[in-house]
């Protein structure tokens, strides 16, 4: 039995037992509808409690940097539900009936409003991580590329090398996807681009082929980015 099963059987137990103990120690006098429904509510936010370890191992195939910002808030919505259960279920027992209903709607349609309100949060930090990592390769690699402009003393090499300066510069940003596909084959060629052009006799034919591979490279990155937005 893997481990989600364990939480959601844990869970299911504690609704059960939650609703059990409520029924055998309330009076008979207080058992309303109102009071079985704060009650039963109460119950499936305790189990909601049992199962929220969960959010450290998602169903979904989210990215680190997504699960771990969703933490917080889904925390919070898992608390603020407890919190609320546990006012309607003391209200009605205090034959608040009225306060109660209105305390179990607020508490319900709450829990569904935040839920649906952080539903993207995942996925939002999971695109700004990777642009960020894909903007730091573009630096780095015309960084590079800008070391090199005056070192380099044949003239097509030096042009060669402010037009992939310029391609960099533009280059788009990157997808989880493209950076396995990619980036390490940039960053691998770009480095054999500096030690052609730092030896002490270096081959301009073949410095020329290695920037060519370069922006080859970065055109079919871009082609790959351009169908993966595409499909999104």
């Amino acid at each position: 039995m893997n481990f989600r099963l364990l939480l959601s059987a844990a869970a299911l137990v504690a609704i059960i037992a939650v609703i059990a103990i409520g029924y055998v120690l309330i009076p008979g006098q207080l058992q309303t509808p109102v009071l079985f429904s704060s009650l039963a509510l109460f119950a499936c936010a305790v189990g909601l409690l049992i199962v929220s370890p969960l959010m450290l191992h998602p169903a979904t195939a989210e990215n680190d940097a997504g699960r771990i910002a969703s933490i917080g808030p889904r925390g919070t919505i898992v608390a603020l539900t407890l919190v609320g259960s546990a006012i309607a279920l003391a209200l009605a027992l205090a034959r608040y009936d009225r306060v109660s209903w209105a305390m179990i709607i607020a508490t319900i349609c709450g829990f569904v409003i935040a839920t649906f309100a952080i539903a993207k949060v995942p996925e939002l930090v999971d695109q700004a991580a990777e642009r960020t990592s894909s903007a730091s390769g573009r630096t780095l690699w015309r960084a590079q590329i800008q070391s090199l402009i005056p070192v380099a003393k044949d003239t097509d090499t030096v042009q060669r090398l402010r037009n992939l300066y310029e391609q960099l510069e533009f280059a788009a940003s990157g997808h989880a996807t493209a950076k396995v596909n990619f980036d390490d084959e940039i960053g691998e060629s770009i480095s054999a681009i500096q030690l052609l052009i730092s030896g002490s006799d270096p081959d301009n034919t073949k410095v020329a082929m290695a920037i060519g591979r370069v922006t080859s490279l970065l055109d079919q990155r871009e082609a790959y980015l351009r169908a993966a937005r595409s499909k999104a």
